[in-house]
């Protein structure tokens, strides 16, 4: 979408031409915009204004913008040859009733790097976050895992929990939340963080190290 508005050079670029060049041939709503902007704006920090909104119309972006072309690398590797590194449950039934809020969600997870779905106990929280996760896994080439921290007693052993889920090994028994991270480094990897409510001072400062040290991970949450 940036790189769209750059071209445009400060001038409009309506809702439609920015949906039919982001998403050719697919059905997008208003709402799916309105998360991206709202994830540029976050982005863009204190010059966040330079994005403007003309209601019903579309978007400008304002300021003086250069594109840059960042050479590729010749060595490619192969990606799909191989099945996905993921536990991530199969799908036992279908989702009824529940379209719109997949749509929302992954819409979000397109934008976001971490997402939190929230509410209490038996609402579907688990389930939406499955669903969504399964149909986005393909998007990361290093796959998807789930750490179900429900059986965590101990907020100390979340990090270890989660080292396990995602294949990791230490030398200590001591695991600490920026060890998993420099670990997982560039991995471009989902995870599921399920069951936080408990644990969820152990749990946000997971994901938060994550996100601020793995730049191509995403998290998603539920609690």
């Amino acid at each position: 979408i940036i790189e769209i508005l750059v071209q445009s050079a400060g001038k409009l670029v309506t809702k439609d031409e920015l949906m039919s060049r982001v998403w050719p041939g697919a059905i997008v709503m208003d709402a799916t915009l309105h998360v991206h902007a709202a994830a540029i704006r976050k982005a863009l920090g204190p010059c966040r204004n330079l994005l403007k909104t003309e209601s019903r119309r579309g978007y400008r972006l304002l300021g003086g913008w250069t594109e840059t072309k960042h050479l590729v690398s010749s060595q490619v590797t192969s990606i799909g040859t191989e099945p996905l590194a993921t536990n991530l449950p199969a799908s036992g039934s279908r989702l009824i009733g529940r379209l719109s809020s997949v749509q929302r969600l992954r819409d979000l997870m397109s934008a976001y790097r971490l997402v939190t779905l929230t509410g209490p106990g038996g609402i579907g929280k688990t389930r939406l976050a499955l669903e969504v996760a399964r149909c986005v896994v393909d998007e990361f080439p290093d796959g998807g895992s789930l750490a179900d921290l429900a059986g965590v007693s101990d907020p100390h052993l979340v990090p270890s929990m989660v080292a396990g889920v995602l294949g990791l090994t230490f030398g200590s028994d001591v695991v600490s939340a920026e060890a998993v991270a420099r670990a997982v480094g560039e991995k471009r990897l989902l995870l599921v963080l399920d069951n936080c409510e408990h644990v969820i001072d152990a749990a946000a400062t997971l994901a938060g190290t994550l996100t601020r040290l793995c730049p191509h991970t995403t998290v998603m949450a539920t609690s």
